[in-house]
């Protein structure tokens, strides 16, 4: 469960090229 208000931000992964949802705080 994610917890309510996380940000989240479109992150590009460099080896698929592909785009996804992921937490901000992940993403740093």
């Amino acid at each position: 469960m994610m917890p309510i208000g996380t940000p989240k931000v479109l992150y590009r992964t460099p080896g698929e090229g592909s785009w996804q949802w992921v937490d901000l705080w992940n993403a740093l």
